[in-house]
């Protein structure tokens, strides 16, 4: 049986912000804790140092606490999102989701800690649930990843334009469209130009489409 794709070290990081407190040590407390939770939403691979750009299908990560929806923030692949929370003294349960640009649930995961006065970590590792597509770019590259689990369905479609005189697309991909399993190496796409400029172009999949800006430097005779 194959085992749920994991980010590793997904994790949710609180870092107390003290509550207004009276004289009396501990009593001041009212029960609860005011803190800020830092959700980390690493890669599972680093990225190569020549990529100019990366762009994903990840768009927001919605906290519940004790099974009722706090808040949704906006978190990128390599970025994180801050959480401003208040919770009870004692056992909690956190859960967190993480959807894609068309909502479609990414990741997800739960797990109940117990919370004290002086702060507290939260190690929390949601589970992959669907395929999660990035692109990165390079000079007349495109690099399609599949940072979730299962198949991976994607397809760029090139931009509208077209140029000279017998009225081609002004640019190509190769390959245009394909399958990626989780787990393998990223599919290469060679762009191809006939003429310069900047062109507008997307890649789609079933969890979203990464809209992208193709510049043609170099230009391919045809």
């Amino acid at each position: 049986m194959k085992q749920p794709y994991r980010w590793p070290g997904l994790v949710l990081l609180a870092a107390l912000m003290l509550a207004g407190c009276e004289q009396g040590g501990l009593a001041a407390f009212d029960e609860t804790v005011r803190s800020r939770l830092i959700l980390n939403l690493p890669r599972t691979a680093a990225l190569d140092g020549s990529l100019q750009q990366c762009l994903s299908v990840v768009s927001s990560a919605a906290l519940s606490i004790n099974g009722l929806p706090l808040s949704s923030q906006r978190i990128e692949l390599g970025g994180q999102a801050v959480f401003p929370i208040e919770v009870p003294v004692g056992p909690v349960e956190f859960g967190v989701e993480i959807a894609s640009v068309n909502q479609s649930l990414l990741y997800a995961g739960r797990m109940q800690q117990t919370i004290e006065n002086d702060g507290f970590v939260v190690q929390l590792a949601p589970t992959a649930r669907s395929p999660v597509m990035e692109a990165c770019f390079e000079t007349g590259t495109v690099f399609i990843y599949n940072r979730g689990r299962g198949r991976l369905n994607w397809e760029i479609l090139p931009p509208p334009d077209l140029c000279g005189a017998n009225r081609q697309p002004c640019v190509s991909f190769s390959p245009g469209a394909g399958i990626l399993q989780a787990g393998r190496r990223p599919v290469t796409v060679s762009i191809l130009g006939i003429e310069q400029g900047q062109y507008q172009a997307r890649v789609r999949s079933d969890e979203g489409d990464i809209p992208f800006t193709v510049e043609i430097r170099n230009t391919t005779a045809r």
